[in-house]
């Protein structure tokens, strides 16, 4: 399911590339790579930490609205990774009618979030930078979630996996990108950018998560 999902959002980057193409806008690929992370403002224990596994793919499209501005577009593939530690877990159990600690373990939890991401932007020009701010819209395609848990239980060694195909948060997400891009030559470009989600990504009515990225990537131009 998740290789078609793929397959479906690269096939409609390459129609926009030739409709970019036919409508005289500047266009190309872009990937980045970068951390990410879905804060919770309810951590139980948990620590939420920052996730390397985390990109981007997909295609641009600019328009030049004056000789300093342009506007544009993305088509993104985004994948989000987040992961949250709780050292002091308590594992429970009813023993004789009352509930007891039979052990204290580590618990670790993993997040993956696939989105289709549409950011539109706003970017002024110096010389060869470019400073850009707009909104990312986010369409989640395919989510999963699994957890590790290490430690003793009942005095001897405990380690215990898990994992489920369906991540339990919200469809869909928006929020604010800022960043800038630096222009290598005609076709190369180089760019930094930070998204901030809006919307609380949890069905937890007691907890409120929010994802945040750092991307660093390369656009390609075609000319």
């Amino acid at each position: 399911m998740t290789t078609n999902k793929l397959f479906l959002v690269l096939s409609w980057i390459v129609i926009f590339s030739n409709l970019g193409k036919a409508q005289n806008l500047e266009h190309g690929f872009t990937i980045s790579y970068g951390l990410s992370k879905i804060t919770d403002n309810n951590p139980n224990g948990y620590q939420t930490q920052i996730s390397p596994i985390s990109w981007k793919l997909g295609g641009f499209y600019e328009k030049k609205i004056s000789p300093k501005s342009n506007i544009g577009l993305e088509v993104l593939w985004v994948q989000l990774g987040a992961k949250a530690v709780n050292s002091n877990y308590k594992l429970l159990r009813f023993i004789g009618g009352e509930l007891d600690t039979i052990g204290t373990v580590t618990r670790t939890e993993y997040t993956n979030l696939s989105y289709l991401g549409i950011p539109f932007f706003y970017k002024y020009k110096i010389d060869k930078f470019g400073f850009r701010g707009g909104i990312q819209f986010m369409i989640l395609m395919v989510g999963s979630s699994s957890n590790e848990t290490e430690g003793e239980r009942n005095g001897e060694p405990y380690h215990y996996k898990s994992s489920t195909k369906n991540a339990d948060v919200q469809r869909f997400d928006f929020g604010p990108i800022l960043g800038f891009d630096y222009n290598i030559n005609k076709r190369y470009s180089i760019k930094m950018e930070i998204y901030f989600g809006i919307l609380d990504i949890s069905k937890n009515t007691r907890h409120k998560s929010n994802n945040r990225q750092l991307s660093f990537g390369l656009n390609y131009a075609f000319k």
